[in-house]
């Protein structure tokens, strides 16, 4: 259940520890607890733009019990990069990239799942992706080639032109995140 600050299309709301609505605490502005968090985070961010999502019991990073705020940083087509915690009990900041999780107050490997997503994974990544960002589906979606940390998954319909670069993505192998490549 989420609880705390959540973000819903640069609105955010806040939900009670038993996860019901505060209606009087909607904004449009970034709550000054989740700025103070988001400069803090914002001094570790490698690239791209940092956004904020919602707190709730992160099971990927397998800190069983803790409660996090979860950031994320996106590149300028809006595709997800990084995957930032931040733990409000200990200020700690934890970054989540191609299955490690580190502590980034001190730099530390405090778990390596570093498990690869299949094939058949990627591909209904790249399904996701299209449909969460309102694109269409084609009939056909491949996987091309891997290069080492990421698939290239090409989209295309049948009789399509096969060689068209503009509807291939990279799938992350390790975090499955999807990115166009151009």
């Amino acid at each position: 259940m989420e609880t705390g600050w959540i973000n819903d299309n640069s609105t955010y709301y806040y939900l009670n520890d038993n996860g019901s609505l505060d209606e009087s605490k909607t904004t449009t502005v970034m709550p000054d607890g989740i700025q103070t968090m988001y400069n803090i985070i914002n001094i570790y961010n490698d690239f791209g733009t940092l956004k904020y999502i919602s707190k709730g019991y992160i099971n990927k990073l397998e800190l069983s019990g803790t409660s996090l705020y979860k950031f994320y940083s996106e590149d300028p087509l809006g595709d997800e990069i990084s995957e930032y915690y931040y733990d409000s009990s200990n200020g700690n900041i934890y970054k989540l990239e191609q299955g490690i999780v580190k502590l980034l107050n001190t730099n530390t490997i405090i778990n390596n799942t570093n498990t690869s997503i299949t094939i058949i994974e990627a591909v209904d990544k790249v399904k996701d992706y299209l449909l969460a960002n309102g694109k269409y589906v084609p009939s056909n979606i491949k996987v091309e080639s891997d290069d080492g940390s990421k698939y290239v998954v090409h989209c295309y319909n049948d009789g399509d032109s096969y060689t068209s670069i503009n509807d291939c993505y990279y799938v992350d192998k390790y975090t499955g995140n999807v990115t166009s490549m151009f």
